[in-house]
């Protein structure tokens, strides 16, 4: 929810910044490049650490903490940079998911099954985060302010 929850949010991050549209799109790139960081990073936090536990665990506290950031951010450098270090979390979190599972069912005939649902996931997560935030803005909820709360669930 946290990756798509920009779409839906980016006219009010245009206001709350004072960007032109246009240019309210870098936040999309900034975010990007941060996932590719992480997801290089990924591989050397898997070498270092034996407990993919902890590898799992620690980009969760910056994937929350930018997540919750976001409604008080006020310039687009700020913004910018909240969102490369979302995007670093979960470049760790994708590719290390990927990683450990290919790990964890290695040699078995179900692996290529358990790949196929784990992605299914990932793009059922990308169609219904924008219409949960939707929902949430419709409800009442201020823009910035869902960012908080799925920051909290997170």
């Amino acid at each position: 929810v946290a990756l798509a929850m920009l779409g839906p949010t980016l006219q009010e991050f245009t206001q709350q910044l004072h960007l032109p549209s246009a240019a309210a799109g870098t936040l999309f790139t900034c975010r990007a490049g941060g996932y590719l960081i992480g997801a290089v990073w990924c591989g050397d936090l898997l070498e270092r650490f034996h407990n993919p536990a902890i590898v799992f665990f620690l980009p969760m506290i910056p994937c929350c903490l930018g997540t919750m950031a976001m409604p008080n951010v006020r310039t687009f450098g700020a913004a910018c940079y909240v969102f490369v270090f979302q995007g670093m979390s979960m470049g760790v979190l994708d590719t290390g998911g990927n990683v450990s599972m290919l790990a964890l069912w290695r040699g078995s005939p179900y692996q290529n099954g358990f790949e196929h649902a784990f992605h299914f996931l990932f793009g059922l997560g990308a169609a219904v985060a924008p219409l949960i935030v939707r929902l949430m803005l419709e409800r009442g909820l201020e823009p910035m302010g869902a960012w908080f709360v799925v920051g909290g669930v997170l």
